[in-house]
């Protein structure tokens, strides 16, 4: 709810900008684009609940280039909470926090009116840390999550003015994954894993040339 209601500000704000842009009689050349996912804002108002996560990089910056614009997204989340288990009747103490960045960069394939294709590549990272503490028995799980991959995207853009527009792409990404799993700071488990997936273009991005 929070992430969504921040997000809704965010188009609002962008909005706002286009507003003053209008108003410009000589508008200033940019030098960065800064996008916002809004898929889950617009599946609230249509009535589907899904939501955005950390993982789908809610953030994406554009910085300015010759023939290849390097790019930049961001994705976080931090969550605790302490409950009863109502089986044992223990109480646990659970945290999770996600972290994830990407770096790539991507060049136009074509422009037609207000209609832009592109093409690009990033290289992907993320980390995932979720711990549970039982604090009758003081027995303390972690599991960590360490990612990196990569791979090529191909993206279209709709441009509502000079600096406000719309974007969404498709990616292949494959992922190198490792896993481990601690019971009170000794390892249990440690395992590695590849995983591959064809991302269709899902999500809608509101952008601003700033």
């Amino acid at each position: 709810m929070i992430l969504r209601n921040l997000l809704l500000v965010c188009i609002i704000f962008i909005a706002n900008l286009g507003l003053l842009e209008a108003q410009e009689d000589n508008p200033r050349r940019t030098k960065f684009d800064f996008g916002i996912n809004i898929t889950s804002v617009i599946s609230h108002f249509v009535g589907n609940e899904s939501t955005i996560e950390a993982s789908n990089f809610p953030i994406l910056l554009r910085l300015k280039g010759n023939r290849f614009r390097p790019r930049i997204g961001l994705g976080g989340d931090a969550n605790s909470n302490t409950f009863r288990d109502p089986i044992s009747g223990n109480i646990r103490e659970n945290s999770t926090y996600e972290a994830y960045l990407k770096l790539g960069v991507e060049a136009n394939i074509f422009r037609e009116k207000k209609w832009e294709a592109y093409w690009g590549i990033d290289l992907i990272g993320g980390y995932i840390n979720d711990t549970s503490i039982n604090v009758f028995d003081q027995i303390e799980l972690e599991e960590v999550i360490i990612s990196i991959g990569g791979g090529p995207l191909i993206g279209l853009i709709y441009n509502l003015t000079d600096r406000i527009y719309l974007s969404t792409e498709s990616s292949f990404y494959v992922n190198f994954l490792s896993n481990t799993v601690k019971a009170n700071g000794i390892t249990e488990i440690k395992r590695n894993d590849f995983a591959g997936a064809i991302e269709p273009p899902l999500f809608l991005f509101v952008n601003y040339r700033f």
